[in-house]
């Protein structure tokens, strides 16, 4: 992320602050490495209203929460509410994650420090 884009995020953020707005989803700390500068900057920011989060996916099928470099990177953001999405319809499970409706599921309480009272506020 160039230094434009990260400030101009943080301008945004700053913006959607002011108005009110109490949660901001600020990407994917995982999907680039650059994204991780908005994450270290917008803690600096002393923000009024709003709460930032960050967004990630549940770990790869057969993968082990505790060594996904997304979740890691999810933690590594240090926001205190983080975004966990998960493929839950049938046809995602079986055709696109080639795994069982039984099998993914098991993935989304073991997420490391996303469950309720551990690290950042997450709502499996």
């Amino acid at each position: 992320m160039s230094r434009s884009q990260w400030t101009t995020k943080l301008k945004v953020t700053r913006l959607l602050d002011d108005l009110g707005v109490m949660y901001i989803e600020g990407g994917w700390p995982g999907s680039n490495p650059k994204d991780a500068t908005y994450f270290e900057r917008v803690r600096e920011l002393e923000l009024k209203h709003a709460k930032i989060a960050a967004f990630s996916m549940t770990c790869r099928v057969g993968g082990d929460p505790a060594d996904d470099a997304n979740i890691r990177a999810l933690l590594d953001a240090q926001t205190p509410v983080v975004t966990v999405v998960g493929k839950t319809s049938l046809l995602h499970v079986r055709d696109v994650l080639r795994t069982t409706p039984e099998r993914k599921p098991a993935h989304y309480p073991r997420e490391p420090g996303l469950s309720q009272g551990a690290g950042p506020r997450s709502d499996l």
